[in-house]
């Protein structure tokens, strides 16, 4: 039994099964996808707005990166993924609440994108994949094309599964961006930035009821949380270019196994690295709700509130509204009454679709 052919046999059977899981999906919608970038990067300034949900700039960036770059594989994935979670940001997708449970995921709204981006990104997804594959013509185990690769593919799923809600293509994709990220660890034992996909994936899977997981190792995919677990917090601790990447999915993984106080240092550090980017600050909010320290929680909104009063940059114009309602989250869940005026007053500049990306 191939691992598609596992999975579709599970989406068949999904209404009978409460709770189960789109194993890929819920892996692929935590959004990281190893698309990083080493601390010494020349692309560091175009990650940086990236990281700030600077979108129309880092977008910028990056394309200018392709031109200048034309045969790198990894300028055209981040532009690929930047013109996604462009898309990601504008339909309020962003937060972790989109996987704090497997139905959240099944259940979400579809990821939309103009015709323009969407054009650009997949042939921007094309053109990685054609320089890593010619690279890999060349050279069968070159560790950087592989990887690339794996990258491409892991994108290629977000947009099926997110965008499209093409189950089985997004889950292939998937499939193929770990076994070719397994394949670098096999060349690279010392590479821990390719332990993410693969360490993600088989956290998934370990999420799974025990006679799926038993179907899974048949299929050649083998499920254990804690250890998926493991290799995800490894990429965390000693990865390169992925060492961010796995620090964010982890506060979300530590939330999900009800270990959100694992997670609250973590954010306190990228909140302060990224300071425009209020999805960190109300994301710790949330961890220190989930925690029962609702006076931390509090001080957090506390403080978003008071970067919208001084109209900081990432807190202003139309992004009020998305801030509004993920503080409003908060609230109910430390028992706060949310004031709905500022609410709707914010939703009167609702960004409209696709505003992050301007060319």
């Amino acid at each position: 039994m191939s691992f598609v052919t596992l999975v579709k046999s599970v989406l068949l059977n999904a209404h009978k099964m409460r709770g189960t899981a789109l194993i890929v999906s819920l892996m692929v919608a935590t959004a990281p996808w190893a698309c990083g970038q080493t601390e010494a990067d020349s692309n560091a300034a175009a990650f940086d707005n990236f990281y700030n949900m600077d979108y129309n700039l880092a977008t910028k960036q990056f394309r200018d990166l392709t031109v200048a770059q034309p045969q790198s594989a990894d300028g055209w994935n981040y532009l690929a993924q930047a013109i996604f979670y462009s898309a990601m940001f504008d339909c309020g997708l962003m937060g972790s609440d989109l996987v704090k449970s497997n139905e959240a995921v099944l259940h979400s709204p579809k990821v939309v994108l103009t015709p323009e981006h969407e054009a650009e990104m997949q042939a921007s997804l094309s053109k990685a994949e054609q320089i890593a594959q010619m690279k890999l013509k060349a050279n069968p185990q070159d560790t950087a094309a592989l990887y690339a690769l794996g990258v491409s593919y892991g994108l290629q799923a977000n947009y099926e599964l997110l965008s499209k809600h093409a189950w089985l293509a997004g889950l292939k994709a998937a499939d193929e961006s770990r076994k070719l990220h397994e394949q670098v660890i096999k060349l690279d034992p010392n590479n821990y930035d390719a332990r993410l996909v693969p360490g993600t994936h088989q956290y998934m899977v370990g999420t799974m009821p025990l006679f799926v997981r038993f179907a899974a190792k048949a299929a050649g995919v083998n499920g254990n949380r804690a250890e998926g677990l493991k290799k995800v917090e490894l990429t965390a601790a000693r990865g390169e270019r992925s060492k961010l990447d796995a620090q964010i999915l982890l506060t979300v993984l530590y939330r999900r196994e009800g270990r959100s106080e694992a997670g609250i240092p973590i954010l306190q550090r990228i909140s302060e690295t990224y300071p425009r980017n209020f999805i960190f600050r109300t994301e710790l909010a949330k961890l220190y709700a989930d925690t029962g320290n609702k006076a931390a929680a509090a001080a957090e909104l506390d403080c978003v509130n008071k970067m919208i009063a001084q109209e900081a940059p990432g807190y202003t114009g139309a992004r009020v509204a998305q801030i509004k309602v993920q503080e409003n989250e908060v609230a109910q869940m430390i028992g706060q009454m949310p004031d709905a005026a500022p609410v709707l007053a914010a939703a009167k500049t609702q960004t409209p679709p696709h505003a992050n990306l301007l060319k």
